[in-house]
């Protein structure tokens, strides 16, 4: 009975509310409403309903939403209150029985959960989740097994943006032996809100979702590429000068670099002392008379720089500089002045020699017995008078030394100047020169 008598009574309290709003009149029929305060004053407001926004009902705002949404304080378009967001549009939630027991009301992403009556389920807690990672375009959030939950089941992940123009679902296993399970999502814009929903299910239900709104960071600013200056190239090294982006003052340096001719690849990475403006490196394991293409970015917190390309050629071995053998300067020093010195020697002997045999008359010289030198006029006049004097000259010193001898040594000297001037005198057949060592 009491019960029956309080529904009369707010039956009777909503009457004269309608009553009261009905009479009422707002001059902005077409945008506004009139709605009751608590206060019990009745005044007019944007209608929300038919996408008017605003403070004060001479200022409401259109705002054009797509059908089944209304638009918030912010201009933002949700699911009206019976709708949520799937799939980018709005979906009318489920309606329950009447015996039907309501597990989740739904929001505006989710759907209404019901239940029969004296059904026996499980019900299971939202999973532990945790963001790991935010960038401009990406994120990497991680979620964990439950301590009361065992087996194998899905880890299903929502993104939604708050304005319903994004919508992505990614799944993942979470097996028996593994207590979590990350997921890295890409491709997101920059600075802008989703909203994150994860649920884990197994073959029995589903758990409520762990709800996580997330704004992805400002774009990062572009770093220009560094500067990359070749200072040395040699057959299996290379050094450079890399001078980074005037705005960074701390950081790193990756080096990447490609054998263009078997496209193998290698890597250098070191730091950049904190307010030093260039940093020289140095990449050794280089093949020799090769071509390479280095590529040089700098990194810090706030991302990676554009990269700068350039291409080395390594030298080949053949120029390779030969270098002394260790401790050999001393026996340099010693060698090569006595080489020097007994090369001059020869130099002035074979001066000497030449000199000394080249005055020798290419024509035989004929002596008299007696030792007096004696020449044709008919032959002196078809040599001429510069081989006429050769000629004479030659055989006074030939006379002069038969003359002279004083010892055997200076005797058989004669003997073979004598032998060998008879000799080509008998080869030319011009006649002997002769001169015995009894003529002396």
């Amino acid at each position: 009975m009491d019960q029956i008598q309080s529904l009369r009574y707010l039956l009777l309290l909503s009457l004269l509310f309608v009553q009261d709003v009905t009479n009422f009149s707002c001059d902005f029929a077409d945008e506004t409403i009139p709605v009751k305060q608590p206060d019990g004053r009745t005044v007019c407001v944007c209608d929300r309903s038919r996408g008017y926004i605003g403070g004060a009902e001479y200022a409401c705002s259109y705002i054009a939403c797509p059908v089944d949404m209304i638009p918030d304080d912010y201009a933002i378009c949700h699911c009206k209150e019976e709708f949520y967001l799937k799939h980018s549009q709005c979906t009318a939630k489920t309606v329950c029985n009447l015996d039907d027991i309501i597990v989740h009301n739904g929001s505006a992403f989710d759907d209404r959960k019901c239940l029969q009556k004296d059904t026996q389920v499980s019900i299971r807690a939202p999973p532990l989740v945790m963001i790991e990672d935010i960038q401009p375009t990406s994120f990497l959030i991680k979620t964990f097994r439950s301590q009361n939950e065992t087996g194998q089941y899905n880890v299903t992940l929502t993104v939604d943006t708050l304005t319903g123009e994004y919508h992505r679902v990614v799944t993942e296993n979470l097996g028996e032996a593994i207590m979590s399970v990350s997921i890295h999502v890409t491709t997101l814009e920059a600075n802008t809100s989703y909203r994150l929903s994860v649920t884990t299910s197994n073959a029995v239900s589903t758990s409520y979702p762990a709800i996580i709104l997330l704004q992805t960071q400002e774009p990062v600013p572009a770093r220009a590429a560094p500067a990359v200056t070749i200072m040395d190239i040699n057959q299996t090294t290379c050094t450079l000068e890399v001078t980074p982006d005037s705005a960074m003052d701390s950081g790193n340096i990756s080096l990447r670099f490609r054998n263009l001719t078997d496209d193998k690849e290698g890597s250098l990475k070191t730091e950049i002392d904190k307010g030093k403006e260039t940093t020289v490196l140095s990449v050794k394991g280089l093949v020799a008379n090769t071509t390479y293409q280095f590529t040089v970015r700098t990194g810090d917190i706030a991302g990676l720089s554009d990269a700068r390309q350039v291409m080395v050629h390594t030298k080949a071995d053949n120029d390779m500089v030969k270098q002394p053998p260790a401790n050999t300067d001393n026996l340099f020093i010693k060698v090569i002045p006595p080489i020097v010195s007994v090369f001059i020697v020869l130099l002035i002997a074979a001066y000497l020699i030449k000199r000394r045999f080249s005055d020798k008359p290419s024509e035989e010289i004929n002596v008299v017995e007696e030792g007096k030198p004696e020449v044709d006029a008919e032959e002196a006049t078809n040599l001429g008078m510069n081989e006429l004097q050769t000629l004479n000259l030659v055989a006074e010193a030939l006379t002069e030394n038969c003359s002279k001898g004083d010892n055997a040594d200076e005797t058989a000297e004669k003997e073979t100047l004598i032998k060998s001037a008879n000799d080509g005198a008998k080869t030319d057949g011009r006649g002997l020169a002769i001169c015995h060592p009894e003529d002396t």
